[in-house]
């Protein structure tokens, strides 16, 4: 069983303070007397955390050992999995959110007198005057969930739903409970596994495949292998690509892509059916397409070595190449463009500036979202990007780097957008929102310490304790 512990708490939709907009109900009997329950900053924000209240039995301490056997001495436990219920004024007890993750204390907190100032000033007359607010659970915010009301549908099990607003998840012997916290508990994990997966970055991998095994591939959307491959989360990108040495004439190893969804045992010999041999693992997939054929080791810009492992994770460095071989692209023959790919029926060619102002246009929306094989972001196709970085000449607007040649003796540069697409910030896929760098800046405008702000005609950058600024397209010499 989870370390779990279940409160019972009023009825608000938001838990943050009490305004015209938000008050607190069937919080029993004080709550009805002031309007004003210890719950009602539950999910206030304060310097980063959540800290949260629940009426113990007669004001009682926590049985921190109920929660977890094995807990420490120090009058409190961690990475404990805090679930608020709450009685609906139209009916029913039902989950409106949780702490995952959070410090439990056996005795109740007192808030910093600043926090305390800042309550009794939002609610004055209304502030209680038995005593200053408490918490007794805090966790990060981005461990924490509250569900909007409307969708506030998963019963409470029982066991909460009468009297004692404490229940430790113990249902024993009793399967109604097991099933309704089990159901609780599938949800929650459902939902911190796809928050998990929108905030991580999709990574790319390299599976090969044995020719006579493609087919099957190919049709089941599932690759099989006796080796347990770690590190593939929900989302990654899987490239398969045919062993070299049943490659002929002009072909090239990378043939197909898809979304990797999950890896299974195959307990009932589902590979034995599809291939004729027993594996011991399947990798599910789906979104399977052909792409454009290609071998990754004559485009790395890497050290990687991808030959021969039969998995690979691909380099961050090496992912925008692959993308053009996967997502539609435009040759930029500065400074004539055909801009066919984008869309456009104009029967002629545009100069460079033309190009960029009409796909400025085109992309003049807030970034949509939805499921593909490689992003989350419908972004649009490199045509700007590269439009773009013909523009600067491919030389990095940080550093000033000039771009390398590739083996093809094009320029070798990359796109950044200073506000991030998942943002869903209107025009963010315009040509305000991208800068020309190299990987290694690329890289540090993701992961260094890093500072900005949009200026006068482009961007103001502070990175790693260094100012850049710089200009936008249209502003380049």
């Amino acid at each position: 069983m989870q370390n779990v512990i279940f409160c019972k708490i009023g009825w608000m939709k938001y838990y943050n303070g009490i305004s015209t907009m938000d008050k607190i109900e069937n919080g029993g009997k004080y709550v009805d007397e002031t309007g004003i329950g210890h719950e009602i900053y539950n999910f206030s924000p304060i310097n980063g955390k959540y800290y949260g209240y629940v009426r113990t039995p007669r004001g009682s301490n926590l049985n921190l050992k109920r929660i977890k056997q094995n807990s420490n001495e120090k009058g409190y436990i961690d990475n404990i999995l805090v679930i608020w219920v709450a009685t609906n004024p139209k009916g029913g007890v039902y989950v409106v959110g949780w702490y995952n993750n959070a410090r439990v204390f056996k005795m109740y907190q007192n808030h910093s007198q600043k926090t305390i100032n800042s309550f009794k000033e939002k609610l004055g007359e209304k502030y209680p005057s038995g005593g200053d607010f408490e918490y007794i659970f805090e966790a990060k915010i981005e461990d924490c969930i509250l569900i909007d009301e409307k969708d506030r549908k998963l019963k409470a099990p029982k066991k909460i739903s009468g009297q004692s607003p404490i229940w430790y998840g113990d249902c024993k012997e009793d399967s109604k409970c097991q099933s309704d916290t089990e159901k609780i508990f599938h949800f929650i994990d459902e939902i911190i596994q796809n928050e998990s997966n929108l905030n991580k970055e999709n990574a790319m991998h390299l599976f090969k495949c044995y020719e006579s095994s493609m087919k099957g591939i190919i049709e089941n959307k599932m690759y099989a292998s006796n080796r347990k491959i770690n590190g593939l989360n929900k989302g990654d990108l899987i490239l398969l690509a045919k062993e070299k040495k049943s490659l002929k004439n002009n072909e090239k190893p990378i043939q197909y892509v898809m979304e990797y969804v999950k890896t299974e045992i195959d307990n009932k010999n589902k590979s034995e059916e599809i291939w004729g041999h027993k594996w011991k693992y399947l990798y599910i997939g789906k979104s399977l397409k052909p792409v454009e054929n290609f071998d990754i080791v004559e485009w790395q810009t890497s050290s990687e070595n991808y030959d021969p492992p039969t998995f690979k994770q691909i380099a961050k460095e090496d992912e925008e190449v692959i993308l053009s071989f996967i997502e539609p692209t435009v040759e930029t023959e500065f400074p004539i463009l055909d801009i066919e790919a984008d869309g456009f029926d104009d029967e002629g060619k545009l100069t460079n500036e033309e190009y960029i102002k009409k796909l400025d246009e085109k992309y003049s929306e807030t970034p949509e979202f939805e499921r593909k094989v490689i992003k989350a972001i419908k972004r649009p196709s490199s045509g700007l990007s590269n439009a773009i970085k013909e523009k600067h000449g491919h030389k990095c607007m940080i550093c000033g780097y000039p771009g390398f040649e590739k083996k093809n003796g094009k320029k070798y540069a990359e796109t950044h957008h200073m506000i991030e697409l998942n943002k869903k910030a209107p025009k963010t896929l315009q040509s305000w929102n991208i800068i020309v760098v190299c990987s290694i800046c690329h890289k540090k405008l993701h992961y260094a310490d890093v500072k900005y702000e949009e200026a006068d005609n482009g961007w103001k950058i502070i990175l790693e304790g260094k100012e850049y600024n710089l200009k936008h397209w249209n502003e380049f010499n």
